[in-house]
């Protein structure tokens, strides 16, 4: 148990920002494109977090919070890879950050006024005492596993990126599958399944990888879990207003489960958008409720070779951000 609880320090000799300035002769075009790509010709781009060791001796442990790396392809374009740690931010905050900071870039003063951000943390209310108990599982869980900066000791080999473009009429005819499939298992009554882009997307993904992982298994995929997880966004769901600039984390954590039988069968997704559908209803209900269990969740989640993870938002508009050169090309 620690005695003190976590915070951050400013200090002026100490705090700073890493900032990298760089040069890449890859093909600014291969690595901005939709193909597949290994994923380590994208590390180079992207900033490490380095602890500074020379004030280990103060009373927090420094610990970085934001590194940046510029780096310029000749004659085509520029990349800004940024790191930064979530505990300071969650995706949807650290965008209006970085919206702030291209407006004063652009020399935008509307702009800064309406984007400055907003720190104050007391504007996340809570009342059942969900942080101390959650931060006492954290700390458990910290000490019992050692703590590895951005890609260190992963397993990068054979593993690539890609982007599949999925349009509003793809969407659809999704959508329409689903709900013509759902009325044949669960009668008219699964017309209110929750389905929006972000559920179907999911459930396609989710069926899509486990057929294809398990593609070569000669029996059957038994009764055995198989668990989707997402971080969902906590902010708009929390019942009270919070300012538009808050720079903070407030997110929650979705899990849903399905048996392995199900997921690959017929009308597995069908099934798959069904459980996420309901998953994501009940945060909206109630953003925070079982938090208590979440990284006991979590923790099961990981244990098992039968998951699968998403990060980010479509709700996040990267492609809105602009220094003054244009949209991002990716």
């Amino acid at each position: 148990m620690h005695s003190t609880a976590p915070g951050f320090v400013y200090t002026e000799a100490h705090s700073s920002v890493s900032l990298t300035i760089a040069e890449s002769s890859a093909d600014f075009h291969h690595i901005s494109g939709h193909h597949q790509r290994d994923v380590q010709e994208f590390h180079h781009l992207v900033p490490r977090l380095i602890r500074n060791e020379t004030v280990s001796h103060e009373p927090y442990l420094p610990c970085p919070i934001l590194a940046v790396q510029v780096t310029e392809f000749p004659q085509c374009g520029i990349s800004i890879g940024i790191s930064f740690r979530q505990v300071a931010a969650d995706g949807r905050t650290f965008d209006n950050f970085l919206k702030s900071w291209a407006s004063i870039f652009k020399m935008e003063p509307s702009l800064n006024k309406l984007l400055l951000s907003f720190t104050d943390k007391t504007v996340i209310q809570d009342p059942n005492g969900l942080g101390p108990l959650l931060l006492n599982q954290w700390w458990s869980l910290g000490n019992s596993q050692p703590e590895t900066d951005n890609y260190d000791g992963a397993d990068l080999r054979d593993m690539v990126r890609a982007t599949f473009v999925v349009g509003q009429s793809d969407m659809e005819k999704l959508k329409q599958r689903i709900l013509t499939q759902s009325r044949k298992i669960f009668g008219l009554g699964s017309g209110s399944m929750y389905l929006s882009p972000y559920v179907l997307t999911c459930a396609h993904i989710w069926v899509c990888l486990t057929k294809t992982r398990f593609s070569n298994v000669k029996t059957s995929l038994g009764k055995e879990p198989h668990y989707f997880g997402f971080i969902a966004g906590g902010i708009t769901r929390l019942g009270y207003p919070v300012p538009n600039t808050y720079l903070g984390n407030c997110v929650s954590f979705g899990r849903s489960d399905v048996a392995g039988y199900e997921l690959v069968g017929e009308n597995g997704i069908v099934i798959a958008a069904k459980v996420i559908g309901e998953t994501i209803e009940k945060l909206n209900g109630d953003v925070l409720g079982g938090a208590e269990d979440w990284i006991s969740d979590w923790k099961e989640l990981l244990g098992s070779e039968l998951h699968v993870t998403v990060t980010g938002s479509p709700k996040v508009n990267l492609y809105g951000l602009d220094f003054g050169w244009g949209i991002p090309k990716k």
